[in-house]
């Protein structure tokens, strides 16, 4: 097993929230979970905490990341600036093909929250600024946007949302609508008043203990 096929487990295992915040990496047991060599571990870790999925605390080893409520509003204010950016520079390419992507997408978050499957409508919301983003066409914004939403991730791993989602759901629409139409100050505002409900919708949930079957939780 090589180093990509690691982080790739581990960050799925952060996402799906079987590694919980706060809970220990040890690179023995990683390394006997996995066969392979705890340089590598130790290598795939470094990637990890690269990508602030991890912490890495001298003498202590590694561990899931575990940000604060207060980086958390910090995270989605960036997101705020960022995204409204990239809506201005969507305004002016943004095709009919675009806009029947983005419809599509939304539909299938309507439909995993009619049926009540909220923790696909949570990954389906999340997908939709991953492909709002993809539409700049701009690989170096696309990527730091993408390591914003990644570290948005985690945060839903410790914060129990109490989220609003028709609302949601409702402001996705609208800001389709907006951008079809042209109406790029609009949409931003949309974009806006929508992170601001996603920040609303967090509540100080659940941090793991360090305690945690790394086996179990890494299972594929």
């Amino acid at each position: 097993m090589h180093t990509e096929a690691i982080v790739n487990r581990i960050t799925n295992a952060i996402f799906q929230h079987r590694l919980l915040p706060g809970a220990k990496l040890n690179e023995r047991d990683l390394a006997a979970i996995f066969g392979v060599s705890r340089t590598l571990i130790r290598q795939a870790l470094i990637r990890l905490a690269k990508d602030k999925l991890v912490t890495i605390e001298p003498n202590r080893g590694a561990f899931v990341a575990r940000p604060t409520l207060e980086e958390a509003h910090h995270l989605f204010d960036a997101l705020i600036v960022l995204e409204k950016g990239l809506i201005e520079m969507i305004g002016q390419t943004i095709t009919t093909k675009d806009i029947a992507a983005l419809r599509a997408h939304v539909a299938l978050q309507q439909q995993a929250q009619s049926s009540g499957d909220l923790h696909l409508a949570d990954e389906l919301g999340i997908q939709f600024h991953l492909l709002l983003a993809k539409l700049i066409r701009n690989p170096v914004l696309e990527e730091i946007h993408r390591e914003l939403m990644s570290r948005e991730r985690v945060i839903t791993a410790l914060y129990k949302a109490d989220f609003d989602y028709p609302c949601l759901l409702n402001e996705h629409h609208a800001i389709i609508n907006h951008l079809e139409k042209g109406s790029i100050k609009r949409a931003q505002k949309v974009l806006e008043s929508h992170y601001r409900v996603v920040i609303k919708g967090y509540l100080l949930h659940h941090v793991a203990n360090g305690e945690i079957d790394l086996a179990e939780a890494l299972a594929e």
